[in-house]
């Protein structure tokens, strides 16, 4: 056990683009994880949502979850269903619950994802996951950690995007999606002891920005996010820790909008995700298996920028990670 590598896994958001990073970690988690350790999970936004998922040992709900996803229904409730009068109170309720659609479905998805093993965790191992949310009482992001007795409370706040969807009241205070300041939690980078710190599914566009349509309101809401992650210090530092190789940056290839819930394109970023994670495994983790058993001496060696990528290998994981970004 303490041979096999250590693993910091960062989810950043992404909406619907998150079926990529879910694919990912289902197959990681199914099909190799005895192959390593997670010491870290942290997530904002959707994020939160599949390592919250993946701490609780839940994954094939998280797999059903997103083979269903069809509508923004899926995930959210109107505030009203009745025909024509429903449409208007929608709105109405929106305007004064700050919020397009309410979020109590989704607090029910994550509930559902929720093994009742988890209360049996120790607070070391439920800390291991962290949630990232803003306050939107003082303006500031808030890494909450999975030993928070209001842990669903604040995974669904950081999965609830701005304007679309309201903020959550806990203990006086309201919460919001954690995106707004940090699309990718990296607070604890090199905090950790892991050999390899992995950004799942981060989103190319943050860094060269290309201007999506705004034909209605979802889709120039979802355009005005990603010009704010564009110009983000959070983005920036991220480039930086990609390009000096401190991490290894897995780029999501989902390219539609966070919002757009195309039920198909979501299965095929699911199937994706799955056949980077077979990538990653080939190219890191059964590397190191290899280079610990050439050299048992030296277990600890190998960190994640002296890997040498093999080129007989699968190149999903070589092309993603070494990209240089502009």
């Amino acid at each position: 056990m303490n041979n096999i590598p250590k693993i910091h896994f960062i989810l950043p958001g992404g909406g619907v683009r998150g079926a990529f990073q879910a694919g990912f970690l289902y197959k990681l988690t199914k099909e190799y994880s005895d192959k390593f350790e997670i010491v870290r999970i942290d997530g904002t936004s959707v994020g939160s949502i599949n390592g919250f998922a993946v701490m609780n040992n839940d994954i094939e709900k998280l797999r059903e979850t997103w083979m269903n996803v069809t509508n923004v229904n899926d995930l959210f409730d109107n505030w009203s269903d009745t025909p024509v009068i429903g449409y208007l109170s929608s709105a109405y309720y929106g305007y004064h619950n700050s919020g397009l659609f309410s979020n109590s479905k989704l607090k029910n998805i994550i509930k559902n994802t929720h093994d009742t093993g988890w209360e049996e965790k120790n607070k070391t191992e439920q800390d291991k996951y962290s949630c990232a949310v803003v306050n939107l009482e003082n303006g500031k992001t808030k890494y909450v950690y999975g030993s928070d007795p209001n842990i669903i409370d604040y995974v669904t706040a950081s999965a609830s995007p701005w304007v679309i969807s309201n903020p959550v009241d806990i203990d006086g205070e309201q919460y919001a999606d954690g995106s707004l300041l940090e699309t990718y939690p990296i607070k604890h980078v090199n905090k950790c002891n892991a050999n390899f710190t992995v950004i799942v599914g981060y989103d190319q566009e943050h860094f060269k920005y290309v201007s999506g349509d705004n034909r209605n309101l979802l889709t120039y809401l979802a355009n005005l996010i990603d010009i704010s992650r564009f110009n983000s210090l959070n983005t920036h530092k991220l480039k930086e820790l990609i390009d000096s190789g401190e991490v290894i940056g897995i780029a999501n290839p989902m390219t539609m909008l966070f919002v757009h819930f195309d039920n198909e394109a979501i299965k095929e970023g699911f199937r994706t995700g799955e056949e980077f994670a077979e990538s990653f495994y080939k190219t890191y983790i059964h590397k190191k298996e290899a280079n610990h058993e050439d050299n048992g001496k030296d277990k600890d060696k190998d960190k994640a920028t002296d890997l040498e990528i093999n080129d007989n290998s699968d190149n999903k994981i070589s092309i993603s990670q070494n990209q240089k970004l502009d």
